[in-house]
């Protein structure tokens, strides 16, 4: 997303803030940091307002960056919360590991092979991003809490149906997402039917895949269709 500069200088902003949280931004794609005003440094991370004034009076804001001294390979709860109100890409620096960024205007990476990361690059992501790779459609599939079925399992459901897909029966169709038990008794995962036989998703400890639908069958409690073309 960004030039190798700009990664090494987060990087090593990071190794020198440790064991606190380092954070901030890419502005005229050059990372700049900015001290970390929380009061919790080791644990969390604050960026004065005067910072994001500042930052807008001089450059468009391209992104805001923080590390994760724990080596904590996921966004927290908070992060996706605030990245949402933030409305630009964020990237987090885990020690120990490569960069990663998330949020709107991040660039889709490739569909297949891709590692998983609740939020980032899982099941709900993998459908997103394949329909907008295939036919330019935004479907908003939000963050979720882990372990999400558990608290509404006709999350996936209710949240298609905001984005214009029905429930249907008969047979599959290329773009009918599949939602299935897996490790659960309720929805708790969601696939795209590729046409034929073959579907595409990404399940917790894999990397993204094609796979067979008929090794999944027993698992499909319900397939839904976009109606808004």
């Amino acid at each position: 997303m960004f030039n190798s500069d700009v990664l090494s200088a987060i990087v090593q902003h990071a190794e020198a803030e440790f064991p606190k949280e380092s954070c901030g931004f890419v502005l005229n794609d050059e990372y700049v940091p900015i001290e970390n005003v929380h009061d919790e440094p080791t644990k969390h991370f604050a960026i004065h307002p005067k910072e994001y004034i500042n930052a807008n009076r001089v450059s468009t804001l391209q992104a805001i960056v923080h590390s994760h001294p724990n080596g904590e390979l996921e966004p927290s709860w908070d992060d996706l919360q605030v990245q949402l109100k933030t409305n630009v890409p964020w990237v987090i620096a885990p020690k120990g590991s490569r960069l990663f960024w998330f949020g709107e205007g991040v660039p889709i990476e490739p569909l297949l092979g891709r590692t998983f990361r609740f939020n980032v690059q899982d099941c709900a992501v993998a459908a997103r991003d394949w329909f907008y790779d295939k036919y330019q459609i935004k479907v908003n599939l939000p963050p979720r809490k882990a372990k999400w079925w558990k608290e509404d399992q006709y999350w996936a459901f209710n949240q298609l149906k905001e984005c214009g897909f029905v429930a249907v029966s008969g047979d599959y169709l290329e773009g009918d997402i599949l939602l299935m038990t897996i490790g659960s008794a309720v929805m708790s995962h969601l696939a795209v039917c590729l046409g034929g036989d073959k579907m595409y998703h990404h399940l917790v400890n894999s990397i993204s895949k094609v796979e067979p639908i008929h090794n999944w069958k027993s698992c499909i409690v319900a397939h839904m269709r976009y109606t808004k073309w």
